[in-house]
């Protein structure tokens, strides 16, 4: 417990530090100027360091692989229902859906795994991946549908999916592992330096966002049902799942841990284009990352 919250507590302290800022600074500016570095530079980065440098992927068990698709997909499949049911409005449905299963797996996940378990970036790395994957192609597929209920364009669809960043750098990572591609050593080494800033400019940039006053009227309550969904809910599904399979505990622990982190500021951004709720993103990205400093070491103790 105390090795957990030693190793979290520096993250959000640079949160702390963009919450004391945010007062000071034209705040909107630099929360879309820091979020866009992420997005186009930053988790790229991460995302093509971590997968290029480990060549040796026969040691990786692919049944982690699979096992978190199937939890996040039926993740996905049990809110629509959910949420069909209770009648929800597109929008709600939708920031449910997206937002019950998308943490901040990379900027927060990542180093924070990966000072736990350094001898598992590899796991951590692929099960990174998996989460842009189902994000950036299930999760936007049933928004595309949501939004454009009469007829999708499918050309468009895989246009804007291979324009996407996040994906791409994953594409490019499996390529270059795939057929033994060595990048040079200096651009290599550049892709490590943007990835080694990427988590403390992002974190930086949420401990700006979340400094947001949180409006207690019923969107709230959407906000905190989706928070401990996030939180709770849904690692524990992790848990009660994986129990039934012989996995090593390192890549169980790594699962769980990283289906338990609070929401990412995707959702906020993906509302730009598609019927989502901005409000409701806003205060569980607030809430989330609040309560995670408590849920984290919460569920790391109980997989000990």
């Amino acid at each position: 417990m105390i090795e957990m919250i030693s190793a979290i507590l520096p993250f959000f302290i640079i949160m702390g530090l963009g919450a004391g800022i945010a007062p000071f600074i034209e705040r909107e500016k630099w929360i879309e100027v820091l979020n866009k570095y992420g997005l186009f530079i930053g988790f790229p980065a991460i995302i093509l360091a971590s997968l290029t440098k480990v060549r040796d992927y026969s040691t990786l068990d692919l049944r982690i692989i699979y096992a978190n698709i199937s939890i996040l997909l039926i993740s996905i499949a049990l809110i629509l229902f959910i949420s069909k049911i209770a009648r929800l409005s597109k929008e709600i449905r939708n920031t449910y859906m997206i937002c019950s299963f998308w943490g901040n797996v990379a900027y927060l996940g990542f180093p924070l795994l990966s000072g736990l378990y350094p001898d598992s970036k590899n796991v951590i790395s692929v099960i990174i991946a998996v989460y842009i994957i189902v994000v950036f192609t299930v999760g936007v597929i049933i928004l595309e549908i949501s939004q454009n209920e009469k007829s999708i364009d499918i050309l468009l669809l895989l246009k804007n999916l291979l324009k996407n960043p996040l994906l791409l750098s994953v594409l490019a990572a499996i390529a270059l592992v795939k057929f033994d591609i060595m990048l040079p050593k200096v651009l290599q080494t550049s892709i490590d330096m943007f990835a080694a800033s990427a988590s403390p400019v992002v974190l930086l940039s949420l401990g700006i966002f979340i400094s947001r006053k949180i409006q207690f009227n019923k969107n709230f309550i959407h906000s905190a049902f989706i928070s401990s969904y996030k939180l709770i809910l849904l690692p524990l599904i992790f848990i009660l799942i994986l129990q039934f399979f012989n996995f090593s505990k390192i890549d169980s622990s790594i699962s769980i841990m990283e289906s338990a982190m609070p929401l990412a500021i995707t959702p906020f951004a993906l509302a730009e284009i598609y019927p989502l709720d901005k409000e409701i993103i806003s205060m569980a990205v607030i809430i989330s990352t609040m309560l995670s400093l408590f849920t984290l070491i919460a569920i790391s103790v109980l997989i000990q």
